[in-house]
């Protein structure tokens, strides 16, 4: 059950706090997890005492938001599991800048081998120059 929710989680789920305070974590994230899957990263989480994984929750609206997610055993002073903190990174927009990376690299590698004419690969230290030949 969720016990905080801070300004940045209002802001990035569109949750206020009182909305959320006591309700499960993963019926307010829309967490995507297979129970079984719950259950594995849960069983390394408490044998390390942290785990640091990607996720994909949904926020008030319906948008799924993409975290890079650190969650930590918290524990008492005797030791004790009772609860755990996660801090989430909002990584959507990189993942999302790294897919069109992906894709336009993908579609000029493309362009470059069905080109009929030459190409010229500099390397980013202008050290080594390669002369590609194509022959439509």
């Amino acid at each position: 059950r969720l016990t905080e929710w801070n300004h940045a989680a209002e802001r990035i789920y569109g949750w206020d706090e009182k909305e959320v305070l006591g309700k499960s974590v993963f019926m307010v994230t829309g967490s995507n997890f297979s129970p079984k899957l719950r259950g594995e990263l849960t069983r390394k989480l408490l044998e390390k005492g942290f785990l640091r994984t990607q996720v994909e929750h949904t926020s008030k609206s319906g948008s799924t938001i993409i975290f890079d997610s650190m969650t930590m055993v918290n524990q008492d002073t005797n030791g004790n599991t009772i609860g755990f903190i996660a801090v989430n990174r909002d990584i959507t927009e990189s993942r999302k800048a790294d897919e069109i990376l992906h894709q336009n690299q993908k579609t000029f590698s493309e362009l470059v081998e069905r080109a009929p004419f030459a190409a010229i690969q500099l390397k980013n230290n202008n050290t080594e120059n390669k002369l590609v030949t194509r022959l439509g």
